[in-house]
């Protein structure tokens, strides 16, 4: 039977699981609570932003982010909020195929309490998906 240094595994277990630790920090969505009319921007890339009391209203804009690119959104509040596609935006809703079965563009409503995700999929194109999104 083989031998093995036991010490030496167990500070590659101990290496492995900090870095496990440290990748899924780095994932971690943090929080922006905000009560006026939001503007998205390149630092909400990887957040959460959370929409309190007073907001109406998350503005997209172009040139502000790549593809791959994600923003979260969190309505919390009493009622619907939109998602507005500023002058060169596109945002697309998937599984609400037109008769061609192409996706609808346009701004986007998120329900009382819903989560989308935006995801930018080219320069100024976005995929929005999530729970309360219409």
């Amino acid at each position: 039977m083989p031998r093995f240094n036991t010490g030496i595994l167990a500070s590659r277990a101990a290496v492995n699981a900090a870095a496990a630790i440290a990748a899924t920090k780095s994932r971690i969505v943090s929080e922006m609570a905000n009560t006026g009319p939001y503007i998205a921007a390149n630092t909400d890339i990887g957040k959460m932003i959370t929409v309190g009391r007073g907001v109406s209203n998350v503005f997209v804009n172009p040139l502000t982010f790549n593809a791959g690119d994600l923003i979260r959104v969190f309505n919390n509040t009493d009622s619907a909020i939109t998602i507005t596609e500023n002058t060169g935006i596109t945002i697309y809703l998937p599984n609400t195929a037109n008769a061609l079965g192409a996706a609808s563009t346009g701004n986007r409503n998120v329900a009382p309490r819903g989560f989308v995700t935006l995801t930018t999929v080219a320069a100024n194109t976005f995929v929005i998906s999530g729970i309360g999104v219409s």
